[in-house]
């Protein structure tokens, strides 16, 4: 069962049924980032890994934007302790194999902290609170990408953000210095 902390098994769902398949998995993947549980939240990951259509499934987007933001999160603010991200590399390992060659790669990237512009930009504006018109320009870059790649890496992305929850003001990342937003 879900609930009990162990993955379902997917039984290769009907393409019009993923994202009633896909939804009890994003809840538990929520819930375990919320938990801080890594190992358990790759484990409900691997469910999505090729889940949907297009050259980049809904599934694998979701995943690199869960994936992209813990590793900023970690690698830019020292605010997570994850310790290396346990099973992660035995997790992409397990996904090359279920799912296209081009989205492999991207997911491969998103779990590296690397990604598009658009999507370093909106998670920089999160984590540093900028206006909610900031905010807005940012989503709006995001989810240009693909026919639904943006909206799903945002997903992601706003899921993974969930490990932020409680922790200290005293880590919080200041807002960054940049040519657009330097006065004289």
């Amino acid at each position: 069962n879900i609930h009990q902390g162990q993955p379902i098994s997917r039984s290769n769902p009907k393409l019009e049924g993923a994202p009633i398949y896909a939804q009890p998995i994003i809840r538990e993947i929520a819930v375990l980032c919320l938990a801080h549980d890594f190992r358990l939240m790759l484990e409900f990951a691997e469910e999505l890994v090729g889940l949907g259509e297009g050259l980049t499934p809904s599934g694998d987007d979701f995943i690199g934007g869960l994936l992209f933001c813990l590793q900023s999160i970690h690698h830019n603010y020292g605010l997570l302790q994850v310790n290396g991200f346990p099973g992660l590399d035995s997790f992409l390992r397990r996904s090359e194999s279920q799912t296209n060659l081009i989205s492999f790669t991207l997911l491969k990237d998103h779990a590296s902290g690397h990604g598009s512009e658009s999507l370093h930009n909106l998670l920089n504006d999160l984590l540093t609170g900028q206006p909610l018109d900031v905010l807005s320009r940012s989503i709006m870059g995001l989810v240009q990408i693909g026919h639904s790649t943006g909206w799903d890496l945002l997903a992601g992305v706003l899921t993974g953000l969930l490990v932020t929850v409680g922790m200290s003001t005293a880590n919080t990342p200041q807002v960054r210095t940049s040519p657009s937003n330097v006065t004289s």
